[in-house]
């Protein structure tokens, strides 16, 4: 056997690296798990002379509540150290836990049940297919390395939820948990889902996806100062990011490398950034985006194979779309406004279909850009473009024209 799939983990910044910090759903015992400090912390562990999934305490006698809570056994000679979910407790108050834990006959193991864990790279790695983890904003959550959890399966991805005080509040700004993570970087595995986080940090990158891993309702900066950094890095097939806040000094907002192909980036807010977006991955999907400030250009894309734009705003950037030598490549809908230059190709191919942008306040609309025949030229009267409010605002000649939105993140 292994831990279920059904665990629901809690992590917490005011929580324990040796707390159980976990729950089975559905399981018959009462959840421990959401609280700081465990519920139990054993000195006496004992196994079974006969089945090394057996356990008893004499000090604190395993109990019926304690089903369906995740163990942490974290030493005594002769125990394997590991989280372990008590799986029953019979009438004489010995646990069997869901596999070996350790050789028969082994005593005075020490471990806690239940309590919350922190966010260290541990707590990636003991989640399997299939699970769930809530993690609080109750403090900063500072990683002390970079956290790597193995791969969950398209049928069972495993999902981190970031909540403000009861889990499912699905919080907005502030009140999102703030994961501190310095130098350090979280690694969304193949297909891992993450939920309403704040991040601030320096590495190279501050979340790396993988295979169909997913941020939604997140917020980035890498504040490093150094060129070539990234937020959000696409690494592979099929990576996305929802209604997210991307910010890097220097840097880009959000990059694909050439096997971050199908990235889609939708209703994002890239901005301050030397480049919002830089594309090398084929058939990526860009969609109701705002690039805002971003020094050298909002969107940068190099790759040959199919980039689709639509729905953007691009204000105040250096460039707003460069595409170097790129073929079948789709931009309509956007509006492009304050840029030195609105796009700009470093050859003129009039395959790509770019039509219905709206240009306006650049000094140079096209650079080997064709116009489209349905492109215009109107003054989108934002709401506040620099307070970061590009609705458009009643009677502007954009809205028909091109679609806009508000981003409340």
């Amino acid at each position: 056997m292994a831990l279920s799939a059904d665990t629901i983990w809690e992590i917490r910044a005011n929580g324990n690296t040796d707390n159980g910090g976990g729950f089975v759903d559905g399981a018959s015992g009462t959840d421990y798990s959401q609280q700081d400090a465990a519920q139990v912390s054993y000195t006496d562990l004992a196994i079974d002379a006969a089945d090394n999934t057996i356990l008893t305490s004499a000090t604190t006698p395993f109990t019926a509540a304690h089903v369906g809570n995740i163990l942490n056994i974290t030493g005594g000679s002769g125990f394997t150290q590991g989280r372990y979910q008590i799986v029953s407790v019979d009438g004489s108050n010995k646990a069997t836990v869901d596999r070996a834990c350790g050789s028969t006959g082994s005593t005075s193991g020490t471990g806690k049940l239940g309590g919350a864990r922190i966010l260290v790279d541990a707590a990636f790695n003991d989640m399997v297919n299939g699970n769930i983890a809530y993690i609080k904003a109750d403090g900063t959550h500072t990683l002390t390395g970079d956290c790597n959890g193995g791969d969950a399966s398209q049928t069972a991805p495993i999902k981190l939820y970031g909540y403000n005080s009861s889990r499912g509040d699905n919080p907005m700004g502030t009140n999102r948990p703030l994961i501190a993570s310095g130098n350090y970087h979280i690694t969304l595995e193949n297909y891992w889902f993450l939920y309403n986080c704040r991040f601030t940090g320096t590495d190279t990158n501050i979340l790396v996806f993988q295979v169909q891993s997913i941020a939604r309702n997140c917020y980035m900066y890498n504040s490093s100062g150094t060129s070539n950094r990234n937020c959000a890095y696409f690494y592979a097939d099929g990576g996305a990011a929802f209604d997210c806040e991307l910010i890097c000094t220097n840097g880009r907002a959000a990059e694909t490398t050439g096997n971050g192909i199908r990235t889609r980036l939708f209703y994002c807010y890239c901005h301050d950034s030397d480049v919002g977006f830089r594309i090398t991955g084929g058939s990526c999907i860009v969609g109701f985006c705002i690039f805002d400030t971003c020094v050298t250009s909002g969107l940068d894309t190099t790759t040959d194979d199919g980039t689709t734009v639509f729905n953007c705003t691009f204000y105040n950037c250096g460039i707003g779309i460069t595409a170097t030598d790129v073929t079948r490549y789709i931009v309509f809908n956007n509006i492009i406004d304050s840029c030195t230059t609105g796009i700009s190709e470093t050859v003129q191919n009039d395959g790509n279909w770019i039509d219905f942008n709206n240009f306006s306040n650049n000094s140079t609309d096209r650079t080997n850009t064709g116009t489209g025949d349905n492109d215009t030229a109107y003054s989108p009267n934002f709401t506040d473009a620099g307070g970061g409010d590009f609705s458009l605002q009643t009677g502007s000649s954009c809205i028909g024209s091109a679609l806009q939105l508000r981003i409340g993140i």
